[in-house]
This record gives structure tokens, sequence and C-alpha cells, in this order.
């Protein structure tokens, strides 16, 4: 009732007597009409009783209420003793109405935001709770639509019986400023009234760890708390199942614990309380280990983007008994430089600087100067006395420069004892040392390096070609997967640096098969093969604009821009051996140091094509020395000509100086041996040498 749709029907029986006909006006009866049950939602019947006309028949209407379910009405007379069976009508559910229209998803923070290399296609579901106005499950059928200000959203879903429906949401673009996109559902209920419900979802991105930057410090028997944040570029938290740990260690790590957020799961959510951290260490013993510790919190999970982990170290001292002013190693409270080491590197690999990808072609190299006793260098009661002058150079390991560059050339150490350097690339790809120095009294120089890789660019059109280990590939006359060609495949980046190995390249042709796909090796070469299979480059219906026996392979690759790159390679599909004689008389008689000829012939396949590399061309007879193309290996040759597709030859007596007695009979033959066809030979005369 209310919905604008139907709210009666009219239900008729039929009255009849024993023998089953109509009963008459003369004989009319009175009928009562009764529901017998109901959802209980104000239902009724108009009228209840009514006494049969004509035919035997009466009528009443049923009239819904406000709730949905089955009724079941049946008629009677004659005291109940006659009665129909229960007729069973079904009252549907009404439109959709805004105080009964809810949204909820399976996941609210997904890791799709920048930043990460598997942010597309991360899903989540959206549950759609429609009710009408009364609290029942909206009209079966019903239809939504939604919206999306980040991501790829289903268009549309229907409710079933239930009141139900759901749609699927895909990262990607566009990403939603601030991380967080807003998925809106809509349909229309009573009146045309359009009924919508919205939920934000975090696009979550790369993991960000912000933690303090000054040394802290732990009392013997004592504690400190150390306050951390864990979040994406956009102050979101990070997606569900993220797992960050805090762990302690150095010198003066022993009897240490960690309490409150040392180990965390992050739930499912878009709270940014769970972005804030903070984890508590306790020396509970007096006395023990103490100096220099290093506080390293982990995260791990789907948002980050340079492997399977990310961490930072918060630099610590723990004091010994006694001591109020705290020193690295303890009693010694102004230590001097003895070592420095590599600590790490914020790329160990970056790509040359092709200028499309400048945060992918520098890293910061980091270096660390340690005590004697191997703490780091760091002097609490005068900190300018802990700072050390270290400086900078730069190494490649081949010896060929491309113009990389350090944009720092020396510096001090921080409080941290470490001094940093950012190594930007040039157009060479290569191992490249950066080392770092610094000059001790009385002890000298001491030195530390690490090692950075500067890997090739993306693929340049410039530098992306396609070739065959040979062009005229014998497949035209068998199907054979021993019968292969070839196709070799060289990338470089803008600079001439062979492409990074595991480049994939994606092929195609137009006869015969090939293999789909392969990978660059360490020089930037790839070869796949091609198959002597079907359809071959026969007859009418050849598209390669060389005509017949021409087919074309085309290799496929992107570069970091997504664009395309692509080219091709001609090849000539050579068949079986045609062998013709084309000139020359059909017999000779060469006397003592005497001569014959010339013959003629043309070697060529059914196309009119050479044959393909390695066939081999010999022309001999009893008793004869041939002169002109008698012995001839064929090279990988496109194109017909003298000594490739035709040959001329003459006949000598091969021992002019002795007479043959009796006389050489035999037969002038030319034998041509073709690698994949096999042998065949034809007399160009018979004779006799004298």
């Amino acid at each position: 009732r209310g919905t604008g749709a139907n709210e009666t029907t009219v239900l008729t029986w039929e009255v009849r007597d024993s023998l089953g006909f109509p009963v008459t006006l003369a004989n009319k009866v009175t009928v009562r009409f009764s529901i017998l049950g109901g959802p209980g939602g104000g239902e009724y019947l108009l009228p209840n009783s009514v006494d049969s006309d004509s035919k035997g028949r009466v009528s009443t209407r049923l009239n819904s209420g406000i709730t949905a379910g089955v009724v079941q009405v049946y008629a009677s007379t004659r005291g109940d003793t006659v009665q129909s069976g229960p007729t069973k009508i079904t009252i549907t559910t009404g439109l959709p109405d805004q105080a009964h229209f809810s949204m909820t998803a399976s996941k609210v923070n997904l890791p799709g935001g920048t930043g990460l290399p598997n942010g597309d296609n991360q899903k989540t579901s959206f549950n759609i709770l429609a009710g009408d106005r009364f609290g029942n499950p909206a009209q079966a059928g019903t239809a939504i639509y939604f919206t999306t200000t980040g991501g790829v959203v289903q268009p549309t879903a229907t409710t079933g019986s239930s009141g139900t429906a759901t749609a699927e949401l895909s990262t990607g673009n566009p990403r939603p400023a601030g991380g967080i996109a807003t998925v809106t559902a809509r349909t229309v209920g009573d009146s045309g009234a359009v009924i919508t419900a919205s939920l934000p979802i975090v696009f979550s991105g790369a993991t960000r760890i912000l933690a303090p930057t000054s040394i802290f410090v732990v009392p013997d028997s004592g504690s400190t708390s150390i306050s951390y944040q864990v979040q994406d570029q956009n102050g979101n938290p990070l997606s569900g199942g993220t797992t960050i740990k805090a762990s302690v260690g150095g010198v003066g790590s022993g009897g240490l614990k960690l309490e409150q957020d040392a180990s965390v799961t992050l739930p499912d959510t878009r709270d940014t309380n769970f972005t804030n951290f903070f984890v508590k260490v306790v020396k509970g013993a007096r006395g023990g280990a103490s100096g220099v510790v290093s506080l390293r919190i982990e995260v791990t999970g789907p948002n980050n983007s340079t492997g399977a982990l990310e961490f930072v170290e918060i630099q610590g001292i723990v004091l010994k008994t006694g001591t109020s002013v705290p020193g690295p190693g303890g009693p010694n409270l102004n230590p001097t430089a003895d070592k420095m080491e590599f600590v790490g590197a914020s790329r160990t690999s970056i790509i040359v600087n092709d200028g499309a990808n400048q945060d992918k072609s520098k890293t910061t190299v980091t270096f660390l100067v340690k005590d004697s006793v191997g703490n780091p260098l760091i002097n609490l009661i005068n900190p300018s006395l802990g700072k050390v002058y270290v400086t900078f150079n730069v190494f490649p390991s081949d010896g060929i420069t491309g113009g990389e560059a350090l944009t720092i050339a020396a510096d001090s150490t921080n409080e941290f004892s470490q001094a940093s350097t950012t190594l930007l690339a040039g157009t060479k790809s290569g191992i490249f040392r950066v080392v770092a120095s610094t000059f001790v009294p009385g002890k000298g120089l001491i030195q530390a390096e690490g090692q950075i890789i500067i890997k090739s660019g993306s693929p340049h059109v410039a530098h992306f070609g396609a070739g065959a280990a040979t062009f005229n590939f014998p497949g035209l006359d068998i199907l054979s997967d021993a019968v292969k060609d070839q196709i070799v495949v060289a990338i470089g980046d803008k600079f001439g640096n062979p492409v990074e190995s595991g480049t994939r390249v994606y092929f195609n042709t137009s006869h015969g098969f090939v293999e789909p796909e392969a990978a660059t090796d360490g020089n930037g070469f790839l070869r796949v093969s091609l198959i002597a299979a079907l359809p071959k480059p026969t007859g009418a219906n050849v598209t390669h604009p060389s005509g017949a026996g021409w087919g074309v392979v085309r290799a496929f690759t992107f570069a970091d821009s997504s664009d395309q790159l692509k080219d091709s390679v001609n090849i000539l599909w050579s068949g079986d051996i045609v062998l013709v004689k084309t000139g020359g008389p059909a017999s000779y008689t060469i006397g003592n140091g005497g001569s014959a000829g010339p013959w003629t012939f043309t070697v060529l396949d059914r196309l009119v094509h050479p044959l393909s590399k390695g066939t081999s061309i010999s022309v001999s007879a009893p008793g004869g020395s041939v002169s002109g193309n008698a012995n001839i290996t064929l090279p990988d040759e496109l194109t017909t000509g003298a000594g490739i597709t035709s040959f001329s030859i003459s006949l000598q007596d091969s021992d002019p100086a002795t007479a043959n007695v009796p006389p050489l009979i035999g037969d002038l033959d030319v034998t041509v041996t073709h690698p994949v066809y096999g042998t065949k030979v034809l007399t160009l005369a018979s004779g006799t040498i004298q």
C-alpha cells in the first residue's frame, strides 16, 4: 500500500452442484470469504460475502497492507460445509526508501595508491541493502547504479528477493585526491525520489615511516618511550594485514625489552588513529649491557614499494650504572674515529638518466663512522667533537663514465655519526663504487665503499631492431617443428646501453608459427623460433607486398611511457628443389684433350625463388673436368641471378696427356643437395670422352 504500484487483486470462484454444473440463480447461495493467513500488515477482503450470480460465480477484492508476504484466501458456503481450496496471493514489496537504504564494503582500505607496483586491480565489493518505507526488502530486480571518484566500479547491479545487490570496485586511474575515493550507490524510489548512499574507500599508497631523528637515552634500570608514525604519503593508514614490528640491537641491547606497540597488525580501517604508534624501551635490571643501541621499526605488507620490507632505525644509548651523562661505550666519553663502513643506499640500483625517470636515476648513499670499539662516533658531552669531515668520490668499475656525478663532494657526519651523498646516474650503465674517506690524526686515512648498479633505461625506438639468422627460410613445402629460423631482436636504451635483462618482447607472424614472447639476455638480445607451419605464403591471397613466398614477423615491446615500440623482418619462404635444364647439347663426344658445352640450367623452388642457405650444387661426368658453376654452396640469398639460381658449365677431358682407351662413357649430372628437402639429380647430357 502506498507504493504507487497495484495494491488490489480480484478473486473469483465458481459454485457448482454435485454434478459439477454451476448453480443457477434460482439456487443461489451466499459465499463468505476469509483470510487464512498472511503477513499481518493490514491486508483485508472486500466484500466479506456475496451471493452467487446467474453463472454461479462470486468475487471479492484482496487489498494489500504494508507488509510483504503470502496471503491465503478461501471461500465457503452452507455453514462452511462447502469450501474452496486456499488461494495463495503474494504481496510484493515497494520501491526503495532513503531511510531503508544502506551500503557496506568488504574492504575500506586498498593498497591502490600511487607508488605501488601492484597498485592496479586491488578489489573491494559493495553490498547494498534496499528496503521500502515499511521495512520490507525492495522489489527484486531493483536497479542500483554506482559511480566512483577513483578507480573503476561496476556500473549497475540488481537486487534479489532479499533486497540485496553487490558491485565491485577495482583500484586504478584516476587516483583520488588525498588518497580517498568516494563510491556512491543510487536508485529511484517513490515519486521519482533519488535514493543514495556513499562510502569512502582509501587508496593507500607507498609505506612511509616517520621516526624521531634525535638520539634516545635509556637510563639504567629505567625506560623511555618513542613515538613514530606509519602511514602513506597522504597520511592515511596502510591497508589491513600490514605488520609493524620493533626490535633492538647493538652493544647496549642486552637486557632490553619492548612494550606497547612492539608488534602490531593493522586492521582494515580508514581511521588515522592507526597511523600513530609508540614503543617503550625498558631496561628492567640494574647494570649489565650499556652503550649504543638501535631501535629498528620494520613494516611488512602490500603497501611496500621497494620489496617485502620497509624499515627505519633510530639510534639510542643505554646508560651504564651511575652514569648521568651518556657516552658511547660507557666510560669513553670522548671517543675518536677508528673505522668507517657502508650503511646502505636508498636504491642499490638506479637507471641511466634518460630524462623520463628522474627519481629512479639517483640514490642516496650513507656511510657510518665508528670508534675503536665499533660504536657510532657520538660525543654527547661535546657533540661538535664527534663530527668527522668525510669526502666522497665515484669510480666506475669498467672505467667508462657517462657523466655520473655526486651532489655532495664532502660533508660532516650528523648526530648519528653518518654522512651521505647522492649519486646521479649519467648515460652509461655499469657498476659504480662510491668511496667515502676521512683522515684521522695518528691513524691515517680510513675508507669504505658502497657499490651501486646503474642499469640501462627503458627501450628506445632508435635502438629497437628485429632481424633473422637467415632471411631465406626453407619452410614453404614442409610442416615440421624441426624446421626453424631464428628471429633476433636487439634492444637498447636512449644512450645505446643494452636494456635490462628480462625485458619482454612480443611477436606475431603473417605465416607459420612464431614463439609469442621472449625476454632479453644481459646483452639486450633475444631470439625466438619461426616454425614451418600453416599458413604458408603461397597463392593469390598473399598479403605481403613482395608477393608469393614472402612473410613478415613483427616484434613489439613497450617503453616506460607505455609507448609501443615495434619493428618487423621480411622472410622469404623457399621450398623444394626445382631443377631444370635450359640449354646445351643432349649428347657429347670429346676427343683426347677436347671440350664440349656449354650447358645451362636453373636451380629454384616452385615460386621461382632461390633455395636456402647451405644448398650444395655439383656437376660431374666420368673422366671429365667441369668448369664454370661446377661446385657451389648457396649463401643466404633472396634474389635470383647467375651463380644463385642460373648456372653455366662446360666439360673438358680431365687427362689430355693420355687417351682414354677404351673411351669413358657416362652422364653429365647435376646433383643438388638441400639441408631440408634432400637430393635431386638432373642429367644434362650423355656421351664419351676419348
